[in-house]
């Protein structure tokens, strides 16, 4: 079950989040049983101290949630939304046993691990076919916009590849030219082209967090190299704030003398920017109600009423969240609930780091893109939700392939 639970996540991240629907429900069971077999034998050492803290932000989340029961648009759907960090320990679980087990041989990593490159390929191609033969394959019309995000939709295929591809590069630069459990053309193939996706959705937030998170990502792996990668992405990082400081209209008059737009929305302006009006009704909303916040997902439903009240501007813009992560969590779960997630990052990396190799080159620079790339975006929609939880359930398997080309179970099977 879970073999196949990894198979769903694989094929889905950036195709379906129906498909990795399919890792949930597969792995619940096998998660919650060898969590009880677990707790029995080793009580509350059983889990590392970044899951604690993952579980005080679910129980919280769980309170929050109550206590705004009545003011909830959809009060069952906020409750459901805390299955997702609750997963990640099960997961966590789950995938352990598997990598103890028999059952997680070479041939079954390396299937899965190819699934999820070519699910990375296969949604890049989609979104150059969009771009370059003015068709979406999917419906045979010309797509909507000139922004294009493969499978999944613009914001969120931009955000979760901006730390997948990070995420990759450290793993391509620690397994080297070759690896048993992983496809390396394919691997550069995903590399290539998940670069190429993010360009085409012209996502300011994410580009930004891949430009932190990729020299660091390098850096590890060669210091040298990571400072002369850092001092590129700073020229390019500046490049990107003068551009939106000066907006798209000041860049034409400069360029050609003309006022028109750039056909791009890495420079979209500042100005006009409904962002910071979010960001203004979530320090607002988290000033109104620290404790308990307004409930999971609770807080689009007074973005409105707030910015009313507090003379914010564009009252009446759409909006689903706060576009930040941060900001988003305190408003929606309290201070405390913030609190709970900054330790959870902040453990998770402790943990990545002093356990060096594949989690340290890999996940390591994945936080920073998580942090800087979440400043402008809400991180905890589907998608990238599984991405998220799955990487650090992934991220706490013993004997994890990159680490140990054969790994002991395997040599015995």
């Amino acid at each position: 079950m879970t073999v196949l639970g990894l198979g769903c996540l694989a094929v889905g991240i950036f195709v379906s989040p129906g498909v990795c629907a399919g890792y949930h429900i597969l792995l619940f069971i096998p998660g919650a049983w060898i969590a009880f077999k677990e707790f029995q034998k080793h009580g509350c050492n059983a889990l590392p101290s970044s899951s604690w803290a993952l579980l005080g932000l679910v129980a919280y989340g769980i309170i929050a949630t109550l206590a705004n029961w009545n003011e909830l648009k959809d009060p069952a759907r906020s409750l459901g939304k805390l299955k997702y960090f609750a997963m990640a320990v099960l997961g966590l679980f789950a995938l352990r046993h598997a990598a103890r087990s028999r059952v997680m041989t070479q041939a079954r990593l390396r299937q899965i691990a190819n699934l999820f490159l070519i699910s990375i390929i296969a949604s890049v191609t989609y979104g150059l076919v969009a771009t370059m033969a003015n068709i979406d394959l999917l419906t045979f019309a010309p797509p909507e916009g000139d922004r294009t995000g493969g499978f999944t939709g613009t914001m969120r295929f931009g955000y979760g590849m901006a730390m997948v591809l990070v995420a990759l590069v450290g793993l391509r630069l620690h397994t080297g030219s070759s690896h048993p459990c992983f496809h390396q053309n394919l691997l550069s193939w995903a590399i290539g082209l998940g670069a190429i996706g993010l360009i085409l959705t012209q996502t300011r937030g994410a580009l930004l967090g891949c430009l932190c998170g990729l020299p660091l990502a390098l850096y590890l792996h060669r210091p040298k190299a990571g400072i002369w990668m850092g001092i590129a992405s700073t020229i390019i990082a500046s490049i990107l704030l003068i551009g939106n400081i000066l907006g798209e209209e000041r860049i034409s008059r400069i360029l050609t003398g003309k006022s028109k737009d750039i056909p791009t929305r890495f420079f979209r302006g500042l100005e006009g920017d409904q962002r910071l009006s979010l960001y203004k009704a979530g320090l607002k909303g988290i000033q109104e109600r620290p404790l308990l916040g307004h409930g999971m997902i609770g807080f689009p439903k007074h973005i409105r009423s707030i910015k009313e009240r507090y003379g914010i501007a564009y009252p009446d813009g759409e909006a689903s969240h706060a576009h930040n992560t941060f900001i988003d969590t305190a408003a929606n779960l309290g201070l405390p609930g913030l609190a709970a997630l900054l330790a959870w990052l902040s453990f998770w990396g402790i943990e990545s780091w002093r356990r060096g190799g594949c989690a340290r080159r890999c996940i390591v620079p994945l936080l920073v893109v998580f942090i800087v790339a979440g400043q402008f975006e809400y991180y905890f929609d589907a998608n990238n939700s599984f991405l998220i939880f799955a990487l650090y359930s992934l991220s706490h398997v013993p004997d994890f392939p990159a680490d140990n080309p054969v790994p002991k179970v395997i040599e015995q099977t």
